[in-house]
């Protein structure tokens, strides 16, 4: 609506209820977890005064472990600030260094996070679910 076209509305002093909205834009801020090598793992747009569901609930992150040996892998623990914090040693080690993303109210600038790896031994994790990116198929039209 132009300023002409609201200076012409007239209000009638018979009508004593007038109906007003407010169109506004959502301001939406982006949540970046990047891996050790910066790339991207995940990015979420969060709007303006929301958190953010922790991604490991939902996805499972990943980095290339092709410099590992074939017995081991990487397992994502959570998110890091600082990139020098992304890989560790122990659990222990990333409890002391741990970003919960989870409780951060997006409310001035994107955000960018590392996912926080830890080197691990295949076999003796494997019933550890999150290590595997599990598909569902269908047999439908295949003779079993």
């Amino acid at each position: 609506m132009s300023k002409s076209e609201i200076e012409a509305i007239q209000f009638s002093s018979s009508k004593t209820l007038y109906t007003f909205y407010a169109i506004y834009a959502v301001t939406k801020f982006k949540f970046i977890f990047k891996n050790p090598d910066d790339t991207v793992a995940y990015e979420e747009e969060v709007p303006a005064g929301m958190k953010i569901v922790n991604p490991l609930t939902h996805q499972i992150l990943s980095y290339s472990d092709s410099t590992l040996g074939l017995e081991d892998c990487y397992k994502a623990l959570g998110f890091v600030d600082a990139k020098s914090n992304s890989i560790v040693l122990s659990e222990a080690d990333f409890k002391k260094v741990e970003r919960k993303v989870d409780t951060i109210i997006s409310q001035s600038r994107d955000r960018e996070f590392y996912v926080c790896y830890m080197k691990i031994d295949v076999h003796d994790n494997v019933a550890d679910h999150s290590l595997f990116n599990f598909s569902t198929y269908s047999s439908e039209g295949v003779l079993l």
